[in-house]
């Protein structure tokens, strides 16, 4: 299948905050704008996710592999993922990277555990677009599941 990748921010201020790089995400609602996203259930980010309620989705260009790169490792091994990716927070607190090429900003609806990932769906509250290069899919680095 033909999967985008994006970085999803987790987590809010005051609490710790968390980028990974996702490949299942699509839309599922128009009215209101909603969209759903799996996460593993194995991951901090997860808990994250589930103690916060919002989260981001951070469209990246194919110029941003070695983004994607960094956030797909494990917090437990690298640490601070976020440290050296310039971002800011807006609307619900989640991280928004600086350099992607859209974000939306979401709260959680409603989540369903569904075997060995959750399905979280959003409700998007905030959005913007910053350039229209093409964004980056699991083809252009070679992956079958960004998770």
């Amino acid at each position: 299948m033909p999967y985008n990748l994006v970085a999803v921010g987790v987590g809010a201020i005051p609490h710790d905050e968390n980028a990974f790089v996702a490949s299942w995400f699509t839309q599922c609602s128009f009215d209101p704008p909603r969209i759903v996203m799996a996460v593993r259930n194995d991951t901090s980010s997860k808990k994250m996710l589930d103690d916060d309620g919002v989260f981001s989705i951070n469209l990246l260009s194919k110029s941003q592999i070695s983004i994607a790169r960094k956030l797909v490792k494990p917090s437990h091994r690298v640490g601070d993922k976020l440290g050296k990716i310039s971002h800011y927070e807006e609307v619900t607190g989640a991280p928004l990277l600086r350099d992607a090429i859209a974000f939306l900003e979401c709260r959680l609806f409603a989540s369903l555990d569904t075997g060995d990932h959750t399905l979280f769906v959003g409700d998007v509250v905030n959005a913007g677009q910053n350039s229209k290069e093409e964004p980056l899919t699991c083809a252009d680095v070679r992956w079958h599941y960004g998770g």
